[in-house]
């Protein structure tokens, strides 16, 4: 609760709808449907020392999806456009998580692993990347019921097999 609202968004819209933190570093205001609360994944923002950062298409053809996101996400994302829109002429093609220079310019996606790994420290919890927080998210889907097309569908898995094998971790009280 005390981190930047910016902050908090990131780690909400990765642990609530298991998006890849480059995913998330390529939302655009144009992506978030307020009325019918869902954002759509169409591009993915990558880091190299090389290319520097660069926006390309999600890892796969199904990582083009559409998710649902809860009324506390929606909540922020409201609180969060009002801040920024005081600040920015913010369009629909302008990034959520964007760099100091330009709303048009994504940020550098490293930035969120860095922070995570700081935070889990300075709070006292294990060494944590954000992609633990999507297997965290496909993890808390299937112990709460929902069928694995459905979590297949929300990671943008092209094969339900990875979402079983990589992502599904077994639960003692279920196994019992």
């Amino acid at each position: 609760e005390k981190l930047p609202l910016a902050q908090q968004l990131m780690y909400y819209l990765i642990i609530l709808t298991g998006i890849r933190r480059g995913e998330c570093f390529g939302l655009q205001w144009g992506d978030i449907d307020f009325d019918n609360h869902t954002i759509r994944i169409e591009r993915n923002v990558t880091y190299t020392a090389f290319d520097g950062i660069t926006v390309g298409l999600p890892k796969t053809d199904t990582g083009i999806r559409e998710i649902p996101l809860t009324n506390k996400v929606m909540d922020m994302l409201k609180e969060y456009q009002e801040n920024e829109s005081s600040n920015y002429a913010l369009s629909d093609n302008a990034f959520l998580f964007h760099s100091s220079e330009s709303v048009f310019h994504p940020h550098e996606p490293t930035y969120l692993t860095k922070h995570l790994k700081r935070f889990m420290k300075q709070i006292g919890l294990p060494d944590m990347s954000p992609h633990d927080l999507r297997h965290t998210c496909a993890t808390m889907l299937i112990q709460s019921g929902a069928d694995i097309k459905s979590v297949q569908d929300i990671l943008g898995h092209a094969d339900a097999s990875t979402t079983l094998n990589v992502y599904v971790k077994s639960n003692i009280d279920n196994m019992r």
